[in-house]
C-alpha cells in the first residue's frame, strides 16, 4: 500500500474524502479507536508542518540512523512506522507493530526530546500545530509528542533498503499526496545545515534518494 504513495504540498486536498474511502474499503475490520486523532481536510497544513518538523529532527545524523534501525526492526512493512510506535505509545498502533517488540526506550526519549527542541526553536514555523484546540494543546511540555502519538500519522521511507547502509550528503522530507498526481515538492536538507526547496519529486526519486514522507495510516492497518 505504501509503495504506491505519491506526494504533495498542495493545501487544497480533501483528506476527509480520502479517509472515508479508506474506511469503506475495510468494512470487515474493526472500528478505529475512538481515542485516535484523525487528520481532517482543514488540517492538511499540519501534514506539511509535521514533515518540516521531522526534517529538523533528522538534522541529527544519529536520529536518522536510529529511526531507520527502528523501522527495519519490523519484519513486515519495514519502510514505515507510526508516530505512536516511535513514541512508545499504545494510542494508535498499526496491527503489525502490536506484534513486535516495542521501540527501545533510549530512542523514544531522544526522539521525543529532539521533537520538542526543534519545535521550540522555531514555533512560528508551525502555525497549524500551534492552533490545535485553540492553542491549548501546545501549552504543556508533552503536548506535541502526545498529539503525534494520538494521531493517525506515520513516517514512510521508500528508499530505506538503499540508504540504510550508506550516509547521504542530503536528505528530503515531504508528505503523502492523495489526489492521484505522481510528483510533489518538498525540502532538501544538506549536510552543511542548509535547507532548500526541492521541486518535482516523483515516485522514482523517492525510491532512489533518502526521502522521509509523512503519510496517513490506512484505517485498515490500525488496531481495532
Amino acid at each position: 500500500m505504501e509503495r504506491s504513495l505519491s506526494l504533495s504540498l498542495s493545501l487544497s486536498l480533501s483528506l476527509s474524502l480520502s479517509l472515508l474511502l479508506l474506511t469503506t474499503s475495510c468494512q470487515d475490520t474493526e472500528d478505529v479507536s475512538s481515542q485516535s486523532i484523525a487528520i481532517e481536510s482543514k488540517d492538511v497544513k499540519m501534514l506539511r508542518e509535521t514533515s518540516v518538523l521531522l526534517g529538523e529532527v533528522l538534522k541529527n545524523p544519529d536520529m536518522r540512523t536510529s529511526l531507520k534501525a527502528e523501522i527495519l526492526a519490523l519484519e513486515s512493512e519495514n519502510d514505515v512506522l507510526s508516530f505512536s510506535y516511535l513514541l512508545d505509545s499504545d494510542s494508535n498502533l498499526k496491527k503489525n507493530e502490536l506484534r513486535k517488540k516495542r521501540v527501545n526506550s533510549t530512542f523514544k526519549e531522544n526522539f521525543k526530546a529532539e521533537l520538542m527542541s526543534a519545535y521550540n526553536e522555531n514555533k512560528n514555523s508551525y502555525p497549524s500545530l500551534n492552533s490545535l484546540n485553540g492553542g491549548a494543546l501546545m501549552k504543556t511540555a508533552d503536548a506535541l509528542p502526545h498529539f503525534l502519538a494520538m494521531s493517525d500519522l506515520q513516517v514512510f521511507i521508500p528508499s530505506i533498503d538503499l540508504t540504510q547502509a550508506k550516509s547521504s550528503d542530503s536528505y528530503f522530507t515531504s508528505f503523502e499526496r492523495i489526489d492521484g498526481e505522481n510528483v510533489n515538492d518538498g525540502l532538501e536538507y544538506l549536510v552543511n545545515g542548509t535547507v532548500q526547496d526541492k521541486l518535482n519529486m516523483n515516485v522514482d526519486f523517492t525510491f532512489e534518494n533518502e526521502v522521509y514522507i509523512i503519510s496517513i495510516i490506512d484505517p485498515c492497518d490500525l488496531v481495532g
